[in-house]
């Protein structure tokens, strides 16, 4: 099993990621995968703002339903959340500058604490079914 951290959020398609999992993986392979989703929408603007920055972990970040929905076009099967946290005004701060305020510039506060309580961590895992 391999896992990932908060990688797939930063890469703009993460239906090829997902489908270039998918075929490398053997039948019955297991993917763990631990990453940031939104847990309901935000206002397109306030998505482009975030964007804006995408080396913050924000500007990647997809609706959760939207986010399983590519993991499952890819052929994976048995999804399943082992973790789930939403990120703290503090997380949320970090996350929208990371790698660091001297790398990425930091999201004005308003635009903080409009995505308060909307953006999760999740840890999951996913099958490459045997039959596909």
């Amino acid at each position: 099993m391999k896992t990932y951290n908060c990688v797939i959020n930063l890469c703009p398609d993460k239906d090829a990621v997902y489908e270039e999992a998918f075929r490398i993986l053997k039948p019955g392979g297991r993917l763990a995968i631990s990453d940031i989703v939104l847990n309901e929408e935000i206002d397109s603007q306030l998505g482009e703002r975030f964007q804006a920055t995408w080396a913050g972990c924000l500007g990647g970040a997809i609706h959760e339903e939207d986010y399983w929905q590519k993991v499952r076009k890819a052929g994976f099967a048995e999804i399943q959340i082992v973790a789930r946290h939403t990120l703290t005004p503090e997380e949320l701060k970090a996350m929208a500058c990371c790698p660091g305020e001297e790398f990425t510039p930091p999201p004005n506060n308003e635009d903080l604490i409009l995505v308060e309580e909307k953006v999760d961590s999740v840890k999951f895992s996913a099958v490459k079914p045997y039959l596909v």
